[in-house]
């Protein structure tokens, strides 16, 4: 599938925040799930330059949120609900990668973080050769959850 990259609209943001639902414990990643996280993503402002959407033609598949600093890019990434647990994940993870290094030639390294409890997830980024760095308590979603932080060095080509 040929995926493409751009800012993220207004339209894009309100769907993503409002209709996209994940089943069972997924459902941690609903944006209505803590209001901070769905308060950026449904301001424009707050938003600024930093969430692109996915699309494959026409349709939204997913979003990307990049943010770059001392040549590092964290990120966080979320797949249309029913397109998760289907096996598409390290395609749309590597596409996201190849954007990311084709736009920011300086990044050496990308890092994200994940909630311990996604092992579908934490699989993916393994596979694309990221390494656990450290597990961290982060106070969100009404909750205190245990999350991993990953790091993957990017060659230089």
């Amino acid at each position: 599938m040929k995926l493409e990259f751009g800012k993220l609209t207004q339209k894009n943001a309100v769907i993503i925040a409002d209709e996209w639902k994940y089943p069972g414990i997924y459902s941690f990643y609903d944006m209505t799930a803590d209001e901070d996280d769905y308060n950026e993503l449904i301001d424009p402002d707050m938003r600024g330059e930093t969430y692109f959407e996915v699309l494959s033609g026409c349709e939204l598949i997913g979003f990307l949120t990049l943010n770059i600093s001392e040549n590092v890019a964290d990120i966080g990434i979320g797949m249309r609900p029913d397109l998760t647990g289907r096996g598409l994940g390290t395609e749309f993870m590597s596409s996201c990668l190849n954007f990311i290094t084709k736009k920011h030639r300086n990044v050496k390294a990308i890092t994200l973080s994940v909630a311990c409890f996604n092992i579908r997830a934490i699989k993916v980024y393994k596979k694309l050769d990221f390494k656990e760095e450290y597990h961290f308590d982060q106070q969100t979603n009404g909750g205190n959850f245990k999350f991993v932080s990953m790091r993957k060095k990017v060659s230089l080509e």
